[in-house]
């Protein structure tokens, strides 16, 4: 997909797009899609079981952040177990909310579960951010 096409994408759009690419395992476009930290948190989700029986692999995965080359490593190791649905789910779009000048929030039902994904904008477009439910002071709080 170019750019200039991702621009022009709606949130609502991303969604459909983001279990499009998670049901046929395509990284590269999870990676376009997502925020930085979202993205490496699919990948800590999808290699959290071959952590347990590798752990050189729960070594790269936790230094992907840092290290383009390790990055590419785990992405390659993902992609070869298969760690994605095959299966793509019965989605609808069941609202879309601001929150905010630069967050989104599209609430929608995959398989009769509601859901929500929340959503930033930045400079290429909007953004699947996990963090963006969050609120921006996201300090501890004391009781």
């Amino acid at each position: 997909m170019s750019l200039l096409a991702y621009k022009e994408m709606s949130p609502e759009d991303i969604v459909m797009y983001y279990y499009h690419a998670l049901s046929t395992g395509n990284l590269q476009s999870l990676k376009f899609i997502m925020t930085q930290k979202s993205y490496l948190m699919i990948l800590e989700v999808c290699g959290w079981r071959l952590s347990f029986k590798d752990r050189y692999f729960k070594r790269m995965l936790s230094q992907a952040e840092e290290d383009e080359e390790i990055l590419y490593t785990v992405e390659q190791t993902l992609t070869k177990t298969g760690c994605f649905s095959k299966s793509f789910p019965s989605l609808a779009i069941d609202e879309v909310k601001d929150d905010g000048f630069d967050r989104k929030i599209v609430q929608y039902t995959e398989e009769g579960i509601s859901k929500k994904l929340y959503f930033s904008h930045e400079a290429t477009g909007w953004k699947i951010n996990y963090y963006a439910g969050q609120n921006k002071d996201s300090s501890p709080k004391r009781f």
